[in-house]
């Protein structure tokens, strides 16, 4: 009897810890919106702090309305964060997702109470037709749909590489690229497109994180690939 009542105790020990842990780490907890949600919540929420974390150029063009912007990949991001209540919910968002993710786990190791990350980023929120502030003055470049399609009119295999100069894996990719690029002269022709240039572009083309990889014969889309990507598989996926 005593050893049954002492393996009870311990079981009952046990799962009050592990209850306690749950609550704790639910306490500083980071959710994931859709930008439907993403939206919903920032309305309901007072004074609600939405965080931008791209580059100043980025936010300069167009940013969630009540957005304070704050550049993950500047050196002092944590000492900027100081105005940033940690007991109120933060809202954060970037281009595509990726540096948001890092910049809501930072926030979350820090102690901020509750963080809310934009899944897919702003380029998710503006294809889903949400609104977005756009300063007066700021000029949206890129290629519009016809220039882009008239791209693909070729003897060869299209690849087409959307990229932004900040993202790590498309600046891991991008000797690679650069360099299949002049040893296959004249096999294949490569198209680069700044995803910070071509947003009207990629909300067309639904094209929602970077890097994107598209390859395209006689006009028509056989390939397409997110993320990073071996010399061998882009090879094979070419025909060369």
């Amino acid at each position: 009897m005593r050893h049954f009542s002492l393996s009870i105790s311990l079981g009952f020990i046990v799962a009050l810890l592990f209850t306690s842990s749950c609550q704790t780490t639910g306490q500083n907890a980071i959710e994931t919106l859709e930008p439907a949600a993403f939206q919903t919540q920032i309305t309901e929420t007072v004074n609600a702090q939405v965080l931008d974390v791209r580059t100043p150029a980025e936010f300069a063009k167009s940013f969630i309305a009540g957005a304070q912007n704050i550049d993950w990949n500047n050196s002092d991001f944590e000492k900027q964060l100081a105005p940033i209540s940690k007991d109120e919910p933060v809202f954060v968002y970037c281009l595509s997702g990726g540096r948001s993710g890092s910049a809501s786990k930072r926030l979350q190791k820090l102690g901020y109470s509750k963080i809310y990350d934009l899944k897919g980023g702003i380029l998710a929120w503006g294809n889903k037709n949400l609104p977005v502030v756009t300063p007066k003055g700021a000029t949206q470049q890129g290629m519009n749909l016809e220039q882009y399609e008239s791209e693909l009119v070729a003897d060869v295999p299209v690849l087409v590489d959307f990229y932004a100069p900040w993202c790590a894996p498309c600046k891991k990719m991008t000797p690679m690229i650069e360099s299949l690029s002049a040893s296959k002269s004249g096999q294949f022709k490569l198209v680069k497109l700044n995803a910070d240039d071509n947003k009207a572009l990629m909300k067309a083309l639904d094209v929602n994180e970077i890097p994107t990889l598209l390859i395209y014969k006689n006009g028509e889309i056989t390939w397409q690939h997110v993320g990073l990507v071996d010399e061998a598989t882009l090879l094979t996926e070419l025909g060369l």
